[in-house]
């Protein structure tokens, strides 16, 4: 079973990082969803061996990460 929680919330993040782009610094709810009903629907075709890509990742490529170890799917995460 693969489970995802965050840690840390917005609020006990943003004094660590007080002046400073902190953004990426932050595992957003909406990918823990992402990856959470990424696996749920497609968790099949993931194990037989589908490929994801996910545009605009970030630091924190989580759904891609997860389909990949969890699965074994190839994955492909990207940023600009």
């Amino acid at each position: 079973e693969l489970r995802f929680e965050q840690r840390m919330g917005e609020d006990n993040i943003a004094p660590l990082f007080d002046g400073s782009a902190w953004a990426g610094t932050v595992i957003w709810e909406a990918s823990i969803a992402l990856a959470e009903e990424a696996i749920d629907r497609f968790g099949d075709d993931l194990r037989r061996g589908a490929r994801v890509l996910e545009l605009g990742c970030g630091l924190a490529p989580l759904p891609s990460l997860a389909a990949a170890a969890a699965l074994g799917a190839a994955a492909v995460a990207t940023d600009v």
